[in-house]
């Protein structure tokens, strides 16, 4: 009975159990509903929350962004009036500025005005001597009004006619100005004729003048031709004779010879150089053609002329024609030896011997001295620094030195200017300014 009694309560119990799970299971399921519910209310209440803190951060920014919109405007207007009453107040300056300018140019107009008529009234008064009236703004008004526009009047007048004067003035000032420029005109071109004219005639002798020196000079080539032939014939013979004599005193031993000593104080030189030297250097003095007047000398040798170029260059060679034409006449001329009474042609080609002319170039006519036939002079020498020479050659007008251009060289420039500066003397004891030589002159 008791194993049949749990039996049957096996059941009940299985059957108790299993309600008893079941209601804990939907207790269970109740209570995860519930969580469930509780826990989607409180996302709902946490979204709603979110929500409404959204809304309020977006109402507050909302509220920010009028309040700071409401501040710009504020700010705007603020500085809009600001903007406006410094506007309101630089006009209420200009206009009280414009209004003291204007009342300071009413005072003084008024001032001036005071002050003409204190003076008008002062000129009345001494005019009307002490006479004075009373008399009606209105009429003094009126009065000076009048006397102002009579004035202005007479200034008028005055200043028209003082125009007049000077329009008048400058009429007659340009009515001259214009025959004076017509007369230098007229004499410009009367002064051009005329310089035309005398160009043309001056163009027509030059052409003469240079036609007749051409033929003259041609005929002068002959001449020194014919007299070159001679002298070559005249210059053998003494060298033959002065060989023979030579010889011929070489056999004697005359010892009298080897001791005579030269004017210069030392022993005479030989007769004849071993080589004689083909170029010199020649110094020149000229007489002017008329005392106080200067000359243009040039040094011509047969059929060339020299030009000098100063004292330490070479003179330049240049054709007889050349040096005596239109061209060298008018233009350079004598170089560096233009207007000077000394002159020294360096480097000059002699050769043993040669005809020589110094000729001084003249715009209508040229002066030809006369042609003498030289060499080199043997006898120079330089003494303690100076240059002498004892046979010079003395022309009709002229002196000169034939300096061998190696003993010119060795003296220097300032030795040949100081020779010519003391007159080219024919031997150390001569007198500085003496025109005597016994040099024999050949024509």
């Amino acid at each position: 009975m008791a194993a049949s009694a749990s039996a049957q309560e096996d059941p009940a119990h299985a059957l108790a159990d299993k309600f008893s799970h079941a209601a804990e299971d939907e207790a269970r399921a109740e209570q995860a509903r519930e969580a469930e519910a509780a826990r989607q209310a409180e996302a709902a209440r946490k979204a709603a929350a979110a929500r409404e803190i959204a809304r309020r951060v977006a109402a507050e920014a909302a509220r920010k962004a009028e309040v700071e919109a409401e501040r710009q405007r504020a700010e705007d207007q603020r500085r809009a009036d600001e903007a406006e009453m410094l506007r309101q107040a630089r006009a209420e300056a200009e206009a009280r500025r414009a209004a003291e300018l204007k009342a300071q140019a009413e005072r003084a107009q008024a001032e001036r005005l005071e002050a003409e008529r204190a003076q008008a009234e002062r000129l009345q008064a001494e005019r009307a001597q002490a006479q004075r009236l009373s008399r009606e703004a209105e009429e003094k008004r009126r009065q000076e009004a009048k006397a102002r526009l009579e004035a202005e009047h007479q200034a008028a007048r005055a200043q028209a006619e003082r125009l007049a004067r000077e329009a008048e003035e400058r009429h007659q000032a340009q009515a001259r100005r214009d025959e004076e420029v017509r007369k230098a005109e007229a004499a410009r071109m009367a002064r051009e004729v005329e310089e035309q004219r005398r160009a043309d005639e001056r163009d027509s002798v030059e052409a003469q003048l240079l036609k007749e020196q051409t033929e003259l000079e041609d005929k002068r080539q002959q001449e020194l031709s014919e007299i070159a032939a001679k002298f070559r014939l005249a210059r053998e013979a003494r060298e033959r004779a002065a060989r023979e004599e030579a010889e011929t005193a070489r056999v004697e031993k005359k010892p009298d010879m080897e001791e005579t000593r030269t004017s210069l104080g030392g022993p005479r030189p030989a007769d004849t150089f071993d080589r004689p030297p083909e170029r010199v250097s020649v110094l020149l003095i000229v007489e002017p053609r008329r005392p106080g007047k200067s000359t243009n000398p040039i040094l011509c040798i047969e059929k060339s002329c020299y030009i000098s170029a100063g004292d330490s260059d070479s003179a330049e060679r240049v054709s007889r024609v050349q040096a005596l034409g239109p061209g060298n006449t008018i233009g350079r001329r004598a170089g560096p030896c233009n207007k000077q009474r000394a002159c020294i042609y360096r480097n000059v080609y002699l050769g043993d011997i040669a005809s020589i002319q110094p000729i001084d170039l003249g715009f209508w006519g040229h002066k030809r001295h006369d042609i003498y036939t030289v060499r080199p002079d043997k006898s120079c020498d330089v003494i303690k620094g100076r240059l002498f020479c004892a046979s010079p050659v003395i022309g009709h007008g002229y002196r000169a030195w034939i300096v061998p251009e190696d003993i010119a060289a060795r003296a220097g420039a300032d030795a040949l200017e100081a020779a010519l500066a003391e007159g080219l003397p024919p031997a150390r004891s001569a007198a500085l300014n003496g025109w005597t030589s016994t040099v024999r002159q050949d024509r």
